[in-house]
């Protein structure tokens, strides 16, 4: 089973002689090399749906944590003061009405949706792989990642890492975006181009981000997100709640035994 901050390496693979099954005790498959993998003859399973409503609800948690400016407006009622957070903390926007566009639409970013929508958000969508009546039937708008970009006022990603999403996001789609986007990202961090993403937030390109994840886990002391005060950080906890760390473990279960019967859904 992979563990927190584990990738599993061809040189790492290739030293599995007994190895029935590699399993990702969560979302996605990236911390695995496939093609090792396959060449090896071991299955790769994951355990894809059970953190779902909670990376969504740390998404909009993140999203509305930026927009209400909450560690900002605390920091400044900790400290004493009062009468002069409204000056501090201007501009906020008002949620209802805006647009927020997510960039994939996989199950994660569909409870988002549901999410932004109860708050009387419109949301659109980037997925190549996702049809538009699909989108259309969950009250979502199809858009080219460009558009969307372009007609969003906060931005959610939600990739996979691979190597069609490697820096998906950096100097060329920030451009695009308003002034006053918010971006924020529980997908995984090298969808984001990071040197790019701190310089458009330095020259006003974008207003705020709010990162689960980065590039670097843990960030490098020296990495200037860790310091400004238009980004919010959290520690890639997006996942976690103690009903589904339970879950999850025995999912792996489940998933190990089907494997070993036969039964299993593995990709590889």
């Amino acid at each position: 089973m992979m563990g927190a901050g584990m990738n599993a390496t061809p040189a790492l693979i290739g030293g599995l002689g007994q190895c029935k099954v590699i399993i990702n005790g969560g979302v996605g498959v990236d911390r695995i090399d496939i093609d090792a993998a396959t060449e090896a003859s071991i299955p790769v399973v994951n355990v894809p749906d059970v953190w779902l409503n909670e990376v969504a609800d740390h998404a909009m948690m993140l999203l509305l944590a930026s927009i209400r400016k909450l560690v900002y407006a605390n920091e400044i009622t900790s400290g004493g003061g009062w009468a002069e957070v409204y000056q501090k903390l201007r501009p906020v926007p008002r949620i209802q009405g805006k647009t927020l566009g997510l960039v994939a639409f996989g199950n994660i970013a569909r409870n988002v949706a549901k999410r932004a929508q109860a708050f009387g958000m419109n949301v659109i969508a980037f997925d190549p792989l996702v049809d538009g009546a699909t989108m259309a039937g969950l009250g979502v708008g199809k858009r080219s990642l460009e558009d969307l970009l372009k007609e969003s006022d906060f931005v959610s990603a939600h990739a996979p890492h691979n190597r069609h999403t490697h820096h998906m996001l950096s100097e060329a789609q920030f451009a695009l975006m308003k002034p006053s986007a918010i971006l924020v990202n529980t997908g995984r961090g090298r969808v984001v181009d990071e040197p790019a993403l701190i310089a458009a937030l330095q020259a006003g390109k974008i207003a705020a981000v709010a990162l689960d994840v980065t590039e670097q886990e843990p960030a490098d002391k020296a990495n200037p997100l860790r310091t400004m005060e238009n980004v919010l950080l959290t520690p890639h906890t997006a996942y976690y709640s103690d009903e589904a760390y339970v879950e999850s473990r025995r999912r792996v279960g489940q998933e190990i035994a089907a494997i070993l019967t036969g039964k299993s859904r593995a990709t590889a």
